[in-house]
């Protein structure tokens, strides 16, 4: 799989996006990652970075941080003023064997805020007054609800023209000498769109433009 890159020109970006992640074997090929466990992992590594300050990063870590940075500012106007971000997970997300529906969404800048002020901190109010109660399952289910719905319609407003953007990553499985993963290690990543020929869902052949 070839991720391409978008060209240079004046956005119309919103602070959300999808965000897809691709894994692959040493010297293998790239394979979407279709399970939440699988991508709230690698997606958490993602978000770590973005939310870095770096002052006790390793020097790797702290170049790849910066580039992590960089590629999310140039087309996240709202990152790039406010460089806080969230992860939201779609449960319905994932491939039904002819179109793949994103499970990883990115919140950055305000809207990342607003999501924990006004969506996260009801969870962990109700869990700690009681933690198995029906106000806990009131605030988990309008967190999903009510977030999904806010997800979604960021992703809508994240394109240039007609064209709809989302975040794709690339991975390789690090492995030991048993065979025993070590570490998912992120090698880089890109703004593509969502649809159309350089969607690289399709130049991987998963779906035809």
């Amino acid at each position: 799989m070839n991720i391409q890159p978008t060209s240079k020109y004046s956005t119309q970006f919103k602070s959300g996006f999808p965000i897809v992640h691709w894994v692959r074997e040493t010297n293998g090929s790239y394979a979407p990652a279709l399970t939440q466990e699988l991508n709230v992992k690698l997606q958490k590594s993602v978000v770590r970075l973005l939310n870095s300050q770096g002052s006790k990063l390793k020097p790797e870590k702290l170049s790849l941080m910066e580039y992590v940075k960089r590629v999310v500012a140039g087309r996240d106007k709202d990152y790039a003023t406010n460089p806080v971000v969230r992860s939201f997970y779609n449960s319905y997300g994932g491939w039904d064997g002819q179109k793949f529906e994103p499970i990883g969404y990115i919140l950055t800048g305000r809207h990342a805020e607003h999501m924990t002020e006004t969506l996260g901190k009801p969870i962990g109010k109700a869990k700690s007054d009681v933690p198995q109660s029906a106000e806990v399952n009131i605030a988990l289910g309008d967190y999903f609800k009510r977030g999904l719905s806010l997800v979604k319609r960021l992703a809508s407003f994240f394109k240039t023209d007609k064209t709809h953007y989302g975040l794709h990553t690339k991975f390789e499985v690090i492995r030991s000498r048993t065979g025993k993963i070590k570490e998912y290690r992120l090698l880089d990543l890109k703004f593509c769109p969502t649809e159309g020929p350089n969607n690289p869902f399709v130049r991987a052949g998963y779906i035809k433009s």
